[in-house]
Formats: C-alpha cells, structure tokens, sequence
C-alpha cells in the first residue's frame, strides 16, 4: 500500500504547475490549497483501492493506517510543494 500511495503522489507532483492551479482555482495561496487537495486525493485513492480490489470498504484500523501513511509523507508533499 505504501508504493501505490507514493505513486499516486508522484503523478501529481511530478511537475506541477502551480500557475495554472493558481488561475483555474483563483487562490493566491496555490501551494497551500494543493498541499490539501493532493492529501485529499490521496485517502480517496487508498480508499477506492480497497473497494476495486477487496471488494468491501476499509475498516477504521485501515483507514487509520491510510491516515499514517498519509502523515508520512505530508512533510514531503509540503517540501515538493515550497511550503515552509
């Protein structure tokens, strides 16, 4: 589960253009609100991944594993992204 969610988060960082986001999304704080869109996007993913191939949705002790995982990788997100 750990690769899959680095490869999610890969695809979506992988060259960002936050100018783009910047103008579709009308923010000025562009990093910011997708430092939480790809979190978002993220859980949703590892989510939909237990109800493709498990066929049944994650038990909370899975969710918050999910949730751990998550955590480990938001300071990476965060630096990818410039947020200090």
């Amino acid at each position: 589960m750990k690769k899959q969610l680095s490869d999610n988060i890969e695809i979506v960082l992988d060259n960002p253009d936050l100018e783009l986001y910047k103008r579709t999304w009308h923010t000025e704080h562009v990093e910011d609100f997708l430092y939480g869109w790809i979190l978002g996007r993220a859980d949703n993913y590892m989510s939909s991944i237990f109800v493709v191939r498990m066929k049944r949705q994650p038990t909370p002790d899975e969710m918050q594993d999910i949730r751990e995982l998550l955590a480990e990788k938001s300071s990476e997100i965060r630096n990818r992204l410039g947020i200090t």
